[in-house]
C-alpha cells in the first residue's frame, strides 16, 4: 500500500498496516472470547479514568490527528477512545 506524498508530508509519522485473519469460526458463544473480554474490561478499568482518558498521550494523539484533518474529536470520538469511554461508563462490549 503507499501512500501520497502530500499525506507523507503533513502527518510525517503516519503509518498503516493491513493483514489477514484467519481461519475464522462463526460460533454461537465463546467462553475464551467472553474470558478475554473480561479481562480487557478489567485493564481498561485499572488503567484509566473517564476524567483523565482525554490528557492520556495515545488518545491525545488521536484527538490531535482528527484536529488536523478537520474532524471534532468531541463530536466523532476516534474509535479507541469511544470503546474505553464505553467501557467505563459500565457498558459491555460489543
Amino acid at each position: 500500500m503507499e501512500m501520497h506524498k502530500e499525506i507523507l508530508a503533513t502527518f510525517p509519522g503516519l503509518s498503516v498496516a493491513e493483514g489477514d485473519v484467519g481461519p475464522l469460526s462463526v460460533q454461537e458463544t465463546s467462553p475464551a472470547l467472553d474470558a478475554l473480554k473480561d479481562g480487557i474490561v478489567r485493564s481498561v478499568r485499572e488503567r484509566y479514568t473517564l476524567e483523565r482518558i482525554k490528557d492520556e498521550p495515545l488518545f491525545r494523539a488521536y484527538r490531535d490527528f482528527f484536529w488536523r484533518v478537520g474532524v471534532d474529536p468531541t463530536k466523532t470520538r476516534p474509535a479507541s477512545e469511544a470503546l474505553v469511554r464505553r467501557i467505563l461508563a459500565g457498558k459491555m462490549l460489543p
